[in-house]
């Protein structure tokens, strides 16, 4: 999975892209007020970044992109500015994926659902990607893929709920945001093992 064009003006970052720790340290050190423009210029120039890292961060913030957008916050262009502002994507997709489990799947409102049942977490992650695929204007962008499904997936997420919250449930709300944690510590394992994998590299 990469970041995600959303239109020809926004990037959508997922917490497995390259960008999202880099996004994460920006934050960490730019420390930014929501609502507030951020001198971008002079955290380019930072030696708190490598030039890598300050070459990465000119793509995202001086290049054609008018706003950049991730679970927890967003950055929109102001001029020649930039804006941070903070965003709850679980609650947004959360009621979404809840009303495509309802209407597309058997998995309807309120029914009884096993979570040790790897078909159901197959259709929440189909889901759960269809949402993703849906561009600001409404279209279907098909090039946007979404997470891979596999069975290493399907098992950890499965355990994941079954851990915390018990094998049997309903499907609301609660559900489907206790779904969307697991697919989070999904994308945390994932990235875990990238890194390892650079560090290993590199020695």
């Amino acid at each position: 999975m990469g970041d995600k064009m959303l239109d020809e003006k926004t990037l959508f970052v997922m917490k497995t892209d390259k960008d999202s720790k880099l996004l994460e340290k920006f934050m960490a050190i730019a420390n930014p007020a929501e609502g507030k423009e951020i001198e971008i210029n002079d955290l380019l120039n930072s030696n708190q970044f490598t030039s890598e890292e300050q070459s990465d961060l000119r793509r995202l913030f001086k290049g054609d992109l008018k706003s950049i957008k991730t679970k927890d916050f967003n950055f929109y262009a102001k001029g020649d500015q930039w804006v941070y502002e903070q965003n709850d994507y679980l609650h947004t997709y959360a009621l979404n994926l809840l009303s495509k489990m309802n209407t597309e799947t058997e998995y309807k409102y309120d029914s009884k659902v096993d979570c040790s049942d790897l078909h159901l977490v197959a259709s929440l992650i189909e889901q759960y990607n269809n949402i993703l695929k849906v561009d600001k204007t409404g279209k279907i962008d098909e090039l946007l893929e979404g997470y891979k499904i596999s069975e290493e997936m399907t098992q950890f997420i499965s355990g994941w709920l079954s851990k915390n919250s018990g094998n049997l449930n309903l499907m609301n709300y609660d559900f489907i945001r206790l779904f969307i944690e697991a697919l989070q510590e999904f994308d945390d394992l994932l990235w875990d093992r990238v890194f390892m994998k650079e560090v290993q590299d590199q020695k």
